[in-house]
């Protein structure tokens, strides 16, 4: 399965937006990953570390497409070292004879940065500088990817008006082998479009360094996240007859209150959710933008994965202006958890994009609602688990068995993730993986997330770990007799 990526009349409805500044120290989130295939099982990302790439010897020996005496090697080295130096990233060098990136669904397993004029087949009439063509196994992991230069465009590395800038280009480029999609931020490395130099009469070097969005983007994949935080939330579309839509491609992003700047950005997947990973814990104003800009609706969609079909946003939208809370100091907790792990069930709150939450119990007199309890409702009074969800934002805060008779009354179920303080319990094991089906899983995937959740060390079950299995069926012999109480 490979994917490429190369940088290449409206009705108006009011806004509703739901979102929240969480803190993200939980030691496994498989939710984080920022970027998911159509079915929304895991995210495109490489597994492998470090990422072996592979300089074509036509970085040596250039086209004439390339000014003479440009640093080929050195400003794809650069291009490699920016990214690898904002989050936990690892590239290794080699060398190889080969020219031509692999055909589509072919990959040949070398991760190939080449610029020789072979690759002309693969750009046809683009005038796109780069492009990149990415490679995934049964479970959307990145396995491959390889980066070609157009050989009708013509480069350098000196400024020299009228040329691309290689660095900049290569920096581009390398975004998408890590498995960044574009940005509609306009100043980031990540937009879909890179000026030649001469526009304005200065060199474009700028994207040969990362904005915040782009060191967010990778830092959200990648790690490493420590005192990070995550704004997340819903963009909701009321219409003039009070019917409400999920906006599909409402570009969200926040700005620092202090300091005006942009310091990440995302797109709404056609649910309407949207997730700003992996920025400093601060006071954000959110703003919310239809694609009809500089960068257009159909810039970020690719031939797979969540933006797929995505050709302007639907529906359009005013633009609007948020400032958010941090709806999760509602909780206090006063003990360490237990029992924490990821849950595939569908009663369970999950972040946007996620299949999995992440659940750890407390006990009860351990919990307390210190604010905003006026925000909470039980989502479903009839369930054995009553969960209070925070009315503005869906997030689960936390769920409550009243039925004193019930195995595990005393025990509240917390999400950890959503907490500020680090220390929490480390999740033990995967529950109810199975159930991640009836959320639109593809069944012929599940092989490869219980594969994947055993390489973080989450033993899979389709019901809850043998350790509570043994405490409920204890508590049920108890309650008829079989064991002593």
């Amino acid at each position: 399965m490979s994917r490429e990526r190369e940088m290449s009349r409206r009705g108006l409805s009011t806004i509703v937006a739901v979102f929240a500044l969480v803190s993200a120290q939980a030691p496994v989130r498989a939710y984080t990953l920022q970027y998911r295939d159509s079915s929304g099982i895991v995210a495109r990302r490489w597994l492998a570390r470090p990422i072996i790439v592979a300089f074509s010897t036509s970085l040596s020996s250039p086209p004439p497409n390339i000014k003479s005496g440009s640093d080929v090697i050195g400003a794809a080295r650069r291009a490699l070292d920016r990214w690898a130096s904002v989050a936990n990233i690892q590239f290794f060098e080699t060398r190889s004879t080969a020219e031509t990136i692999s055909p589509p669904n072919a990959g040949d397993g070398v991760n190939l940065i080449t610029v020789s004029t072979a690759n002309a087949a693969a750009f046809g009439t683009s005038e796109s500088p780069g492009r990149t063509r990415v490679f995934y196994d049964s479970g959307a992991a990145i396995v491959e990817a390889d980066i070609a230069l157009n050989p009708t465009q013509l480069f350098s590395t000196d400024g020299t008006f009228g040329t691309y800038d290689l660095e900049s280009t290569f920096t581009h480029e390398v975004g998408h082998l890590l498995g960044l999609e574009h940005s509609a931020i306009i100043g980031a490395t990540m937009q879909p479009r890179q000026a030649k130099n001469g526009v304005y009469g200065l060199p474009a070097f700028t994207q040969r360094t990362l904005s915040e969005d782009d060191r967010a983007g990778a830092r959200a994949l990648y790690g490493s996240r420590a005192g990070m935080s995550s704004l997340s939330g819903r963009l909701i579309a009321n219409g003039p007859a009070g019917q409400s839509q999920a906006i599909f491609g409402g570009h969200v992003f926040a700005e620092d209150v202090l300091t005006g700047r942009v310091v990440a950005g995302s797109v709404t997947l056609a649910s309407g959710e949207f997730r700003l990973s992996a920025i400093a814990p601060g006071q954000y104003r959110l703003i919310g933008q239809s694609l009809e800009g500089p960068v257009a609706a159909a810039d970020i969609a690719s031939a797979g994965g969540s933006y797929s079909g995505l050709t302007e946003t639907r529906p359009a939208f005013r633009s609007f202006v948020g400032d958010g809370t941090n709806a999760f100091q509602s909780v206090s907790v006063t003990s360490q958890t237990a029992y924490n792990h990821v849950c595939g069930c569908t009663k369970c709150w999950k972040p946007a994009g996620a299949q999995f939450s992440q659940v750890a119990v407390v006990s009860r007199d351990k919990l307390r609602v210190s604010k905003n309890a006026e925000k909470l409702k039980v989502v479903d009074a009839n369930a054995a688990i009553q969960r209070h969800a925070c009315t503005g934002c869906g997030v689960h805060m936390y769920g409550r068995i009243e039925n004193t008779k019930h195995p595990f009354y005393g025990f509240d179920f917390i999400h950890t993730e959503l907490s500020k303080e680090q220390g929490w319990s480390a999740p033990e094991f995967a529950a109810f993986v199975s159930s991640i089906i009836e959320s639109g899983a593809r069944p012929d995937q599940m092989g490869a997330v219980r594969a994947r959740l055993k390489e973080l060390h989450l033993e899979p079950y389709d019901c809850l770990s043998p350790g509570l299995m043994d405490a409920i069926a204890t508590h049920v012999a108890k309650q008829s007799g079989k064991l002593a109480a």
